[in-house]
């Protein structure tokens, strides 16, 4: 069942109705998972390094419009990044996306975020293990 598309913005049904990055990363050179307490729903978070940026990255989500979304606008946004800048990236991707969807979904919204800051910080580890 499609979700009422007044309780979403353009962006956010689009991204729900035509996911990008959906699917399994070959030779990712990470994967995080993460799942959502309040709901049940979960997100697995792949990405591909290469010389200190993220090449391409992808997502699988058992999840409701707001978490597949918020995904498919994240995986958009860090590609051709380097941390750093994939941070400042999704960050922005999270407002749009909180300022764009009802306030009872942020819990969805969360789950990517937390699998993102996880993502993060195993790729800052990485960094710092090459360095």
């Amino acid at each position: 069942m499609a979700p009422e598309r007044s309780l979403y913005s353009d962006e956010v049904m689009d991204h729900f109705l035509h996911p990008r990055n959906s699917g399994d990363l070959k030779d990712a050179t990470l994967e995080i998972e993460q799942v959502n307490d309040v709901c049940g729903d979960n997100i697995v978070l792949a990405v591909r390094l290469e010389a200190g940026k993220i090449i391409d990255a992808a997502f699988r989500s058992l999840g409701c419009a707001v978490a597949v979304a918020t995904a498919s606008m994240v995986t958009e946004a860090i590609k051709g990044k380097t941390p750093e800048q994939a941070e400042e990236s999704v960050e922005g991707v999270l407002r749009r996306v909180r300022k764009g969807t009802a306030e009872d979904k942020s819990h969805c919204s969360n789950m990517v975020e937390q699998v993102w800051k996880k993502t993060l910080a195993a790729i800052r580890a990485l960094g710092k293990q090459a360095g």
